[in-house]
């Protein structure tokens, strides 16, 4: 029976993910260790901020969910720079923090923090590592990370816990990973049209989803067929090019979620 470092492990390389970024303390020898001669590669940064933000690249570019690792306290404040940022551009990342072991708790021990509360306002959702669901939680951890609208989920996980054995069950066959937003098809643009001609003065706002439906091709006909006015938010320019006489600039706030 695997220790729940090991679990943990097998659960990011059945799921692709190839890196996991970060910095070491006692906390974590353990999952880094776990990882020599896996699938999955630890990889040191120079600082905890860095780890956050290439778990974050990572994932942008291998189409996986990133990973990035911290120790307790100051470790783990660090690398909300970079989590922050996977939460604000839509990107799923895994953020592992490692905290004391169970004996520690309710003791005013250095250093330590509560990174559950740390993390909450800048993660989709967070949780505690455990023995019994370690899987489970990996699962759940991924589905969340990747299922629209994307961004970074944040597992705790005890020194202790890491080295007790998993009594959870460990499914070789990962769920696939979750559906990309809808590629814009005739329902889709019927829609747009029937949203056009109710609309007194449409303008076409363009943000993150864009990037990962795949729908500049489209965007552009409709925008050139009705010469629509068009805005974009910072990460989703270039679907309508700057040069475009129909392109009004680039929209820094927002009053609603939907738009960004």
């Amino acid at each position: 029976m695997p220790n729940t470092a090991a679990v943990i492990v097998d659960a990011l390389a059945c799921a692709g993910v190839r890196h996991v970024f970060g910095y070491p303390g006692s906390q974590n020898m353990r999952f880094i260790e776990e990882m020599r001669g896996s699938p999955v590669e630890f990889v040191l940064t120079t600082h905890e901020a860095s780890a956050g933000f290439m778990a974050d690249v990572s994932a942008r570019l291998t189409g996986r969910p990133g990973a990035c690792l911290s120790t307790l306290g100051p470790g783990a404040t660090n690398m909300t720079t970079g989590v922050g940022n996977a939460f604000l551009d839509r990107v799923p990342v895994l953020a592992f923090t490692g905290t004391m072991g169970s004996r520690w708790r309710r003791r005013t021990v250095q250093m330590q923090i509560d990174h559950r509360r740390l993390f909450a306002p800048i993660t989709k959702w967070n949780t505690e590592i455990r023995p019994s669901s370690a899987w489970r939680t990996m699962t759940r951890a991924i589905a969340v990370a990747e299922a629209e609208q994307p961004g970074p989920v944040h597992l705790d996980f005890p020194e202790d816990v890491a080295e007790e054995r998993s009594s959870g069950k460990m499914p070789r066959d990962y769920p696939p990973p979750a559906a990309a937003p809808p590629k814009p098809g005739g329902d889709l643009l019927s829609r747009v049209e029937l949203l056009l001609r109710a609309a007194r003065y449409p303008l076409v706002a363009v943000g993150l989803t864009a990037n990962r439906s795949g729908c500049t091709g489209a965007l552009r006909a409709v925008v050139n067929k009705h010469r629509l006015p068009v805005v974009s938010t910072l990460m989703a320019k270039g679907h309508v090019p700057d040069s475009d006489p129909m392109f009004v600039g680039v929209l820094g706030r927002a009053r609603r979620e939907l738009v960004a």
